[in-house]
Parts: C-alpha cells; structure tokens; sequence
C-alpha cells in the first residue's frame, strides 16, 4: 500500500487525529482505505503514514532550548504550517523548473505577523526552521508585500539563484 499517495488524494488529517484518539489506529488506517500490515511490518505502516506529514527540522527544539534563545534576546514566532506529501514527494522531471510542488496550508496569527513585519521593517535577521517555513515566509512577501496576519496555501518552489526577501538564514535537517 502506498501510503503517500493515499495521503496525497486529499484524505484530511484532522480526522486522521480524531480517529486516532476515539478509535485507534485501525480504523484511522480504514478511513484513509489502508490497511493494517502483519507479520514483521505490523505496526510499521502507520509511522510511516504519519512521518510523511511531519515538519521535522524543529523536531529538536525543546523548551529549554526556546528559553535559551529567548534569554539571547532572540525573538521566536511560529506559524502554523499543515505539511503535506508535496514536501517529501521527489523530484521526477529531468528539469527542476518543470516539478510541480502540491500546495501547502499555512495559517500566521496576528502575533506573528505583526513581529515578523516589525523585523522586515527593520531590517532584522529571520531564521527560518525548516523549508516549508522559508517557502511560506518568502511567499507571503511576495503576494502582500509584507507579512499579514491569515491563512492560505502555497505551491512557492525555492530553485538555484532565488531571491530571498524575508528569510536571510535557514536552520533544516533536509539532505541531498
């Protein structure tokens, strides 16, 4: 069963959650019309499903590494990003530029916005956590002109020689 593609056809991962809590494993497997594997693979199909969907480059920033970045008078802001398998999906034209990238949700409070356009204002530096970070921060400069509080989706693909506006470092664990 690929797993990718069953996630890709649009199957919404808020139920996935639901179903996870109220019914288990099992029947979140059932909705997305997988299957539960057995043998030496049982259990290995649902962390396989759920690794597809998860932003992975801040996985390890703890608490206590947040409080020691905040007593450096740094400044952190997050945004909700809803990763989906256009992230992990390889690239399969000969031509980058001709790779098509699925959209990604993203949603950025009023906090947020609101610092992170203080900082474009101002010239401040903006580490971006992760690539689906940098490509909404970049897209969202792009259409507004800023940074604004919201919500939408985007397809931005970051190729050799793209002028970034907003993000001027990347912190990633994204290997060739």
């Amino acid at each position: 069963v690929d797993v990718g593609e069953s996630v890709a056809k649009g199957w919404p991962a808020s139920r996935v959650v639901d179903d996870l809590r109220t019914a288990g494993p099992s029947a979140a497997l059932a909705r997305c019309g997988l299957r539960r594997l057995a043998g030496p693979l049982a259990g290995r199909q649902l962390r396989a499903w759920l690794a597809v969907a998860a932003p992975t480059a801040g996985l390890h920033f703890t608490p206590e590494v947040f409080d020691t970045l905040k007593a450096e008078g740094i400044q952190v802001v997050t945004i909700t990003l809803h990763v989906g398998i256009g992230t992990f999906l390889p690239v399969r034209t000969d031509d980058p530029e001709k790779h098509a990238l699925h959209p990604e949700r993203f949603e950025v409070s009023m906090d947020a916005a609101t610092v992170l356009q203080s900082a474009v204002s101002e010239r401040k530096r903006v580490i971006s956590v992760g690539t689906t970070t940098t490509r909404t921060l970049e897209f969202l400069i792009r259409r507004n002109g800023g940074i604004q509080p919201g919500s939408g989706s985007t397809d931005l693909y970051i190729l050799p020689g793209f002028e970034f506006r907003i993000v001027s470092g990347l912190l990633t664990n994204f290997h060739l």
